[in-house]
């Protein structure tokens, strides 16, 4: 469990970093008209652990009894594979959903692409967690 603790805290600091990196203006920054990089850093660090905490890591104590079930004592390449599948489309489905019964289909989409792919992220962390330490 720890392990998913920590892949939930080393994957929303890097998808926090690569998107205030990539969001960041400095030109509009200095002129006081745009958030700092800390603060888009920091808060966008406080809603996406969130995220990962209080969605993705139910969905992937849901989709590791998932494999179990349906992968008995295989512990190969096709477990891993349905592992980081499930932790991508599950939070994707329940999004897609989510949004689908508020919102508009492409809104749906869309939310649900950015949450498979924090869900792949989320995923990929773990699996390098469990083999660093292994």
């Amino acid at each position: 469990m720890i392990s998913k603790y920590s892949a939930a805290l080393l994957s929303a600091v890097s998808i926090t970093l690569f998107a205030a990196y990539f969001q960041f203006e400095a030109n509009a920054a200095a002129a006081d008209l745009y958030f700092s990089f800390p603060r888009q850093f920091f808060g966008g660090l406080f809603l996406i652990l969130a995220i990962q905490l209080f969605v993705f890591i139910p969905i992937s104590l849901f989709v590791d009894g998932l494999i179990v079930k349906f992968f008995p004592g295989q512990h190969g390449m096709e477990r891993k594979l349905a592992a980081v599948i499930g932790y991508a489309a599950a939070p994707a489905a329940l999004v897609f959903l989510a949004f689908l019964l508020l919102t508009t289909i492409r809104a749906g989409i869309a939310y649900a692409l950015l949450a498979g792919l924090g869900g792949l992220a989320f995923g990929i962390v773990q699996e390098l967690l469990r083999r660093f330490f292994k």
